[in-house]
């Protein structure tokens, strides 16, 4: 059959929604390499949604939602990437009859969210805000507002966009970038209200009704009667009966807030991996992984998707690791976001006090050790052969010149016990800096 043709079928076979896995593949990929078909696919809905509503009622408002649905499917279209074909398609191919003005938020990305009514994940992928409050119960969903605020909402949490430039946040964390003076957002919870003056700021409404603010940088102005200012580095409580102390934020606190940040997701987002074969799959080198020789070993297949490295105790070595040194040149202030998969096999799992340990070391320019973060995660009551991603950020401290990643194993000197680490990750955020 020719090709213009197929894409006939394919189109008809849509707007009746017979088409196959293998068909919607295929379709899939002929629209994202060809501008002018995806303007002939949305023509042939929009005939196809006007013809049938003369016939089927509701079927004109049916179609365009369903190649809404359908140009937004993620297998062939980044996250954010959504986000823009939001604002640039509009709703746009609609008839005339059936237009509605468009949501002036939208759904940009998604990660392991589950949300209290399964419906409202159809409607935002759709294009629609549903009315209402959100309830996420568990991970991340990145909204992008119409003037190019981005909040990020992480459950469980219940939040409303009330307005344009408003959002209202019963429940749970939310975190809020406003680049640009057009883009200022006020956030309300039942404690108070946040006015952004140009900042990225986390706000946290908890169940016993007070809200915690803490701004990442910028400056906002908080209270409803006599509003105070927040600036970069300082966090508050609120409760009904006023504004407690502003304090400054713990180093610890301010990493941990603004590694969740949108702005540092988006740095990581890019794909700013400065390692080499973050996946393993050339094997253990001197260009790329080495460490404890007697301990570690490259896994041909034993990782997520390929390649991996298994790091095992040997009974005398304490601290078996699989290492990687990258040069930074001087990044002091800069924050310094890492991150692996681990999981421990099913055929060496790791016994009691056995951990593994995802570790940044800070180098200067003699080639010393000068600070160093780390965290554990994988341990003897993780399930065998189940992978688990640890990320953590540190800022770097004055003189640094080179950065070292290192997958390690608190062996415990034991004879027994193995972590299987793959998809490592080390990034430096654009513009996130410590003053």
């Amino acid at each position: 059959m020719k090709g213009r043709e197929r894409m006939e079928e394919l189109f008809g076979r849509y707007a009746d929604g017979a088409l196959t896995d293998e068909e919607s593949r295929e379709l899939e990929a002929a629209l994202m390499g060809d501008k002018a078909l995806r303007r002939e696919f949305l023509s042939y809905l929009n005939v196809d949604s006007a013809l049938g509503a003369s016939a089927m009622g509701e079927r004109a408002e049916g179609a365009p939602r369903r190649a809404w649905a359908f140009l937004l499917r993620p297998a062939w279209i980044g996250l954010a990437g959504a986000a823009a074909l939001v604002l640039a398609f509009g709703w746009w191919w609609m008839t005339p009859s059936s237009r509605t003005s468009p949501p002036f938020v939208a759904l940009a990305a998604a990660k392991e969210a589950v949300w209290a009514d399964p419906n409202v994940e159809m409607a935002l992928r759709s294009g629609e805000l549903p009315p209402g409050p959100l309830r996420l119960e568990s991970g991340s969903a990145e909204f992008l507002c119409v003037d190019g605020a981005t909040v990020l909402m992480q459950g469980p949490a219940v939040v409303r966009f009330p307005e344009r430039k408003r959002v209202f946040v019963e429940q749970g964390r939310i975190f809020c970038r406003c680049p640009s003076p057009e883009s200022r957002l006020s956030v309300e919870t039942a404690a108070t209200v946040v006015v952004d003056l140009g900042t990225e700021f986390a706000v946290d409404a908890r169940a016993d009704r007070s809200t915690l603010v803490a701004v990442l940088s910028g400056e906002v102005q908080l209270g409803r009667g006599q509003p105070r200012r927040l600036r970069k580095g300082e966090a508050v409580e609120v409760r009904s009966d006023g504004i407690l102390a502003i304090e400054p934020l713990a180093r610890e606190e301010f990493s941990e807030l603004l590694l969740a940040s949108p702005a540092v997701n988006a740095a990581v987002q890019r794909g700013g991996n400065l390692l080499r074969d973050p996946g393993f799959e050339q094997g253990l080198s001197e260009q790329t992984w080495n460490g404890t020789d007697t301990n570690i070993e490259g896994v041909a297949s034993g990782g997520r998707s390929g390649g991996a490295v298994r790091v095992f105790a040997g009974g005398y070595a304490a601290w078996p690791q699989c290492r990687q040194k990258v040069m930074t040149g001087e990044i002091a202030g800069k924050l310094v976001i890492a991150s692996v998969w681990g999981a421990t096999p099913a055929r060496d799992s790791l016994r009691t006090r056995q951990v593994a340990m995802l570790k940044i070391v800070f180098v200067n320019e003699e080639g010393r050790d000068i600070a160093f973060a780390m965290r554990r995660f994988v341990n003897a009551k993780s399930t065998p052969d189940h992978f688990e991603q640890t990320q953590f950020a540190a800022f770097a401290p004055p003189g640094t010149r080179q950065v070292q990643i290192q997958l390690m194993l608190n062996s415990n000197l034991l004879d027994s016990g193995s972590v299987i680490f793959d998809d490592a990750s080390l990034v430096i955020a654009d513009g996130a800096e410590k003053e």
